[in-house]
């Protein structure tokens, strides 16, 4: 046999996989340097910003950050069955299915693999639910009864709750209690530690399909096929209160996390939010084309709410919005009626079961993903990032230029000159020159250069050194006499001899805090020569109290 070379290497295979550790050390490590997450940067279109995605508990201003919409799996069981049920174990590693076979499929929580297959129970699971303690897993079949397990799947005990099917079951917030609903017209309260029933709830005539317990109050909310929506206290079997709000069977009610809410679904395609506190109907949603079948609430978001119909299409809501639209939607998510939603303990995964014997895994949408209209932190700007609260900057502001036809006035100054003519507070008013850029300065006045800490008068800049009589009288000596006079008079010579001197002609501006501001000889146009100074009070009202702002300015007289 010849040989043939070494073999192509395999390609390996992709598969999908979500991991929500990196978010919650993002989040952790974000929150080290920005006191509020709105500070965090703001992602961009592109896939390299998925590593700064943060969990759904952190965006909570962001209602659209947490909307699964992107399809990551559809997951099949060995054994073929509807999906009637589903829940996530509490560390959100495995999700767990309940199936009309009566088995108990398993699914990895990460990468959405097949993890396990029980078969321990005779008859079709309608209904599991978890203790708030996480310590018993309670599941409730099709010919009533009620089983008990540990997380690790182990059987604890067995209660004949019902002669008929068993719809729904909720638990106390103590997890003491819990309560059952099934088709034989009435719902049970039940002890969980001695497995015996203390009430049965027998005010709906008709039979009872969903129940729902208040997750900080005692108060349970049942809803049945007469489209009749029941509260009761554990306490009495008698209901507080009945509301008819659906023209046809109800399918399910739910609690708000806040309990300030009551969500009703029902066959007439419609969706009510009744507000506890006065007991009526707060919103109503539309947008199903079919029965709404199942209902989920977010997490984190106490107004986001997740639903399936019959015709196998999700939705999600804002419940808070008074146009009673879908944010969004999934159609065709599942291929017949979609029977149960699950939020992944964190958020950022949705898992719904079907009649078409599968569950589906839904994720969000990430940054650069292609047909997503949702990217994750949308509603911040996609191509700026959102400074520290505490961070220092220096701004950068364009030069102003001096008044041509006015001049800054200022107390006068300890020189030979005579003082100019008195500034009002109206004519000080224009900012003091400084060379560079401007910079913002934040300090107390006190600290400002030619200000004297422990006083408010003025401190006059130290004065330049006056040449002895010989060498003025020399170089006036030397300036030629036909150099001409200006219009003023003055000859040029004079002018040029008190430049020289450091001394103010006659016709020479006024000085700005020992700065000469005059116009030089010859009748041209000079250009001013400021020094740096700083704004500064005359101590009588006029010029700027404290220094804000500086500049440079290089201008030529008119």
């Amino acid at each position: 046999m010849d040989y043939e070379g070494p073999r192509p290497p395999r390609r390996p295979a992709v598969r999908e996989a979500i991991d929500f550790t990196p978010t919650v050390v993002q989040f952790f490590g974000s929150t080290i340097h920005c006191r509020r997450l709105s500070d965090s940067p703001a992602l961009l279109a592109h896939p390299s910003s998925t590593r700064d995605l943060l969990p759904p508990f952190a965006t909570r201003e962001s209602p659209y950050d947490c909307l699964c919409t992107r399809f990551l799996k559809c997951c099949v069981s060995k054994s073929r069955g509807t999906v009637n049920c589903l829940q996530w174990f509490p560390d959100g590693r495995r999700l767990i299915t309940g199936t009309s076979n009566g088995d108990f499929t398993l699914w990895d929580g990460i990468d959405f693999g097949f993890f396990d297959l029980k078969q321990l129970n005779h008859s079709a699971v309608g209904a599991l639910t978890w203790t708030h303690s996480e310590k018993t897993l309670i599941s409730g079949n099709y010919t009533g009864e009620v089983h008990l397990y540990t997380p690790q799947l182990l059987s604890i005990n067995i209660i004949q709750a019902h002669k008929s099917m068993i719809r729904d079951i909720s638990l106390a917030p103590t997890d003491l209690k819990f309560v059952t609903a099934a088709d034989d017209s009435h719902s049970i309260l039940w002890d969980l530690h001695r497995g015996t029933a203390d009430r049965s709830f027998t005010g709906h005539g008709y039979d009872v399909v969903c129940c729902e317990w208040h997750p900080h109050k005692g108060l349970i909310a049942s809803g049945s096929k007469s489209a009749q929506v029941q509260l009761w206290d554990p306490r009495s079997e008698n209901p507080i209160n009945s509301m008819h709000l659906h023209k046809n069977a109800l399918t399910k009610v739910k609690w708000s996390p806040s309990g300030d809410y009551l969500l009703t679904c029902g066959k007439d395609q419609s969706i009510k939010v009744v507000d506890l506190r006065t007991l009526s109907v707060a919103h109503t949603l539309r947008g199903h084309q079919a029965d709404v079948t199942a209902a989920a609430w977010h997490p984190y978001h106490q107004s986001i709410v997740a639903t399936g119909d019959y015709g196998g299409h999700l939705a999600y809501w804002d419940v808070s919005d008074p146009s009673g639209s879908p944010m969004a939607t999934v159609p065709n998510a599942h291929d017949h009626c979609v029977l149960s939603l699950a939020w992944h303990p964190l958020g950022p995964i949705v898992a719904s079961g079907g009649q078409d014997c599968t569950t589906r895994f839904w994720g969000r949408s990430l940054p650069g993903d292609e047909g997503e209209a949702l990217v994750p932190q949308s509603d911040r700007p996609p191509t700026q990032y959102a400074p520290p609260r505490m961070a220092n900057f220096t701004r950068t502001l364009p030069l102003k230029a001096a008044r041509p036809n006015r001049q800054p006035t200022v107390p006068p100054s300890r020189t030979s000159t005579p003082a100019p003519k008195k500034a009002s507070s109206a004519d000080a008013t224009a900012p003091a020159l400084r060379m560079g850029f401007l910079r913002l300065q934040r300090g107390p006045a006190s600290t400002l250069p030619g200000r004297h800490p422990g006083s408010r008068k003025l401190m006059s800049p130290p004065e330049p050194p006056t040449p002895p009589a010989e060498e003025t009288a020399a170089a006036a000596a030397a300036a030629p006499a036909a150099d001409g006079e200006s219009k003023d008079g003055v000859s040029a010579a004079a002018a040029a001899g008190a430049a020289a001197c450091g001394k103010r002609g006659p016709d020479d501006g006024p000085e700005v805090n020992g700065v000469d501001g005059g116009r030089g000889g010859g009748g041209g146009k000079g250009v001013k020569r400021v020094r740096i100074v700083e704004p500064v009070s005359d101590g009588m009202g006029g010029g700027q109290q404290g220094g804000n702002e500086e500049m440079v300015v290089d201008s030529q007289d008119q």
